[in-house]
């Protein structure tokens, strides 16, 4: 199977973005690297050690989902499946071979395969919370058994997550106007009407990071909280609201998105350390969705790590 990967970067430390393509460039046949609002300078030693791959300058930050499909179309007629990357996820050694191997054994069972998500760790963290499926009132989380290959899930994160190319073809690319944030849902839950089957599988693992801090406590069970920048909540909040408005979407997503945002709500209003700031961008996003407004953030020049 020819695998391709993605990686969409935006400022990244050329460390970091290093050891994600000495990692990655070892398992895939080609890769897509995609750099948002690049300085002139920028990465160009990498891009001259790494001149195999396909290198994607742009001088303004485009969003992620944009960046994606610059990506994804760069490698679309060269390869069987697509590993979307953020620069801040690191496979573990032998990742990519894990899920080229889920895949093609779903494929081979005549399976219609959206994509297999791998599990992923918070940083160095050994917590691995679990895949999503939507109940009727909320979200749960599964876990394969010990004998599973793969378990039928309802949304992953992009990031790590290998899609065949044929799926793409029929369900489409990334929602650019949602720039950034449920961009994977939007499409996870897309595929699904599409009749495409999601699947995560626990034999490939990333590490990742989601937000700046990750609080742990202690409410029915273990559970940890992710904390971000202010802007970001604008994002989250505004791009739930546009995409309650779609009738495509299942309800009972929307059901268990409104509880996650009435859940992050209290928790940013109760233990937030930026807490009217984040507030005030919640408020401003649930206006701004309302009206149906998508796109960059309107602050869009004071935006940062997008």
């Amino acid at each position: 199977m020819r695998v391709g990967a993605v990686i969409v970067a935006y400022q990244a430390p050329d460390a970091q973005l290093e050891a994600l393509l000495s990692r990655i460039t070892a398992e895939v046949s080609t890769a897509a690297v995609v750099l948002n609002q690049a300085a002139p300078e920028e990465k160009h030693e990498l891009q001259a050690r790494y001149s195999q791959l396909h290198w994607q300058r742009n001088a303004a930050n485009l969003g992620l989902a944009a960046a994606q499909n610059q990506g994804i179309t760069a490698l679309l007629a060269t390869v069987d499946a697509i590993l979307l990357l953020d620069q801040d996820s690191l496979p573990d050694a032998g990742t990519v071979t894990a899920l080229s191997e889920v895949l093609a054994s779903l494929q081979a069972a005549d399976k219609p395969v959206a994509g297999v998500a791998p599990a992923y760790r918070q940083g160095q963290s050994a917590h691995w919370p679990g895949f999503v499926r939507i109940s009727r009132w909320g979200f749960v989380r599964v876990r394969p058994a010990p004998n599973e290959a793969a378990i039928p899930i309802d949304f992953a994160i992009a990031s790590g997550t290998l899609m065949p190319v044929k799926a793409l073809q029929a369900v489409g690319l990334m929602d650019e106007p949602l720039f950034i944030d449920h961009i994977d849902t939007e499409w996870c839950l897309r595929a699904a009407n599409a009749g495409y089957q999601l699947f995560g599988t626990e034999r490939a693992a990333f590490s990742h990071s989601l937000g700046e801090q990750r609080y742990t406590f202690w409410l029915g069970r273990k559970r940890q909280v992710s904390t971000h920048a202010p802007w970001r909540y604008y994002t989250m909040f505004r791009n739930s609201l546009l995409l309650y408005a779609r009738q495509s979407l299942p309800a009972r997503w929307k059901r268990g998105d409104a509880l996650r945002l009435l859940q992050i709500f209290l928790f940013v209003l109760l233990f937030g350390a930026h807490r009217w700031a984040s507030l005030q961008m919640m408020g401003r996003g649930v206006a701004d969705g309302i009206k149906g407004r998508a796109g960059p953030p309107p602050f869009f020049s004071g935006v940062e790590h997008v």
